[in-house]
């Protein structure tokens, strides 16, 4: 099997659409968007990355609270 080499951090600097991201519980997937913002939160350099589930809403989790699986990104 050939593996692919993708860091976390260039997937998350790309903020590449459509890139599968899993609820903390795995029964929810939703889509990145493709836009990003600085977080907010004192002392976080993370970066907020839209995501859009499959109701519709579109949330901006922070990098930080993610976990790259392969070729996606999980909320821990």
């Amino acid at each position: 099997m050939r593996s692919i080499n993708f860091m976390k951090s260039d997937i998350l600097n790309l903020s590449i659409p459509n890139l599968k991201v899993f609820s903390r519980d795995r029964r929810h997937i939703g889509r990145t968007t493709g836009k990003t913002r600085q977080c907010r939160l004192e002392g976080c350099r993370g970066t907020r990355i839209g995501v859009r589930w499959s109701d519709g809403r579109i949330t901006w989790p922070c990098s930080e609270g993610l976990k790259y699986v392969f070729l996606a990104l999980k909320i821990i």
